[in-house]
């Protein structure tokens, strides 16, 4: 089962500051409201990344990760975006490799995308959508994300959408996500 090591409430300032940028030109983060942490994507930037103050163990090849999020989209996103931008998060993350759950909360749609070891390009393991996915400004998505081998070269993948099972499955394929870090991501497609 799962360990929880950090637990980030955003009461206070420390917690916004244990988030780094690791994507995005143009992204900043900010406590809203002294009980969010904001992230604002700025002119010609399409995605910001920041990750957790938490990075798995460098010996370890495929870190057993498990990430949970409320995310959603603040009442100062322009109305012509709202409709295209996703709110994800990611684990075993870095700057090539990653496993990755987004929702675009105004289409009432989700996606696993699994970018892997090595050229190929990132691919999407699962997709869907359903009135389960909240829609609004200021409406939160509960997102989680598990990506755990056991020890073994099979990573077993679980993917929550507000408590609902969107995806669960083994990825048996070369090249899986080895990246360290757990992610909260914001994109908005070009």
């Amino acid at each position: 089962g799962s360990v929880t090591v950090a637990l980030y409430q955003f009461q206070s300032l420390g917690d916004v500051a244990s988030f780094y940028k690791v994507e995005g030109a143009k992204c900043k983060k900010k406590w809203r409201k002294k009980k969010t942490i904001g992230i604002v994507v700025g002119e010609r930037t399409n995605a910001c990344g920041f990750r957790s103050s938490v990075v798995a163990d460098s010996q370890d090849p495929g870190p057993d990760q498990e990430m949970a999020a409320s995310a959603n989209l603040a009442a100062s996103t322009p109305k012509k975006l709202r409709g295209k931008i996703y709110l994800g998060i990611a684990v075993r993350e870095s700057n090539t490799t990653a496993y990755e759950l987004r929702v675009i909360p105004a289409a009432r749609k989700w996606q696993l995308i699994r970018d892997g070891r090595g050229n190929s390009a990132p691919t999407v393991l699962g997709s869907g959508s359903g009135k389960f996915i909240r829609q609004g400004v200021g409406v939160r998505n509960n997102l989680l994300l598990r990506a755990f081998d056991f020890g073994s070269s099979a990573v077993t993948l679980l993917a929550k959408v507000n408590g609902k099972k969107v995806l669960a499955q083994k990825d048996t394929r070369a090249g899986t996500p080895n990246g360290r870090r757990n992610t909260l991501t914001i994109e908005r497609p070009g």
